[in-house]
């Protein structure tokens, strides 16, 4: 339950108020419950006691990608670019801090397709997002071979392009992931 995920946190925080683990627990715990103030108050105190917590830059991400636009019928509406710079510097910083972070690059990737949306079809412009959002879709798929939020992601990718087979066969992928997770599952 959250509420206690969120006291061991504080009580690890109090026994190591040094350690930037629990601090990143609490501000993932306050960016579950939609306090983003909050989350990024201790997403930036992880990030002030370790500057090389690629786990923290990609959390404060995220917050800064969620503030900075918001789902909307047609997708992603973007509402305040400072904090979409700000979530694109963060990913960036994750990605070069730990390359293997797959989260970090379909967040990043994410964030590209924000600004592919924003621009007409065949210009340059959309075609250096699409790219960049293509290769970071695949390269998060390429570090984890099961991780399925990176083919769902890769199937809406392409479902939005109008290339539906190439975004089936991704989501097809995804289905067997987690299938393959939910079987690996110790019995309780």
């Amino acid at each position: 339950d959250n509420d206690s995920c969120k006291n061991y946190f504080w009580k690890a925080a109090g026994i190591a108020p040094k350690w930037p683990y629990p601090l990143n627990g609490l501000g993932n715990y306050y960016m579950s419950e939609n306090k983003y103030d909050s989350a990024l108050y201790f997403f930036n105190k992880a990030i002030e006691l370790d500057s090389l917590n690629s786990d923290a830059y990609r959390n404060r991400g995220l917050v800064h990608f969620i503030l900075g636009g918001y789902a909307g019928k047609n997708g992603m509406s973007i509402i305040n670019m400072t904090d979409l710079d700000m979530a694109r510097k963060d990913f960036v910083m994750a990605r070069k801090l730990n390359p293997n972070d797959s989260y970090a690059r379909a967040y990043f990737a994410d964030h590209q397709l924000v600004f592919l949306k924003s621009y007409p079809k065949g210009g340059e412009s959309y075609k250096a997002y699409y790219e960049n959002a293509r290769i970071n879709y695949l390269s998060a798929i390429n570090i984890d071979s099961n991780f399925a939020l990176g083919y769902q992601k890769l199937a809406d990718f392409y479902e939005y392009l109008g290339d539906t087979l190439t975004g089936l066969n991704s989501l097809i992928e995804c289905v067997k992931k987690n299938i393959l997770l939910f079987c690996k599952l110790p019995s309780v």
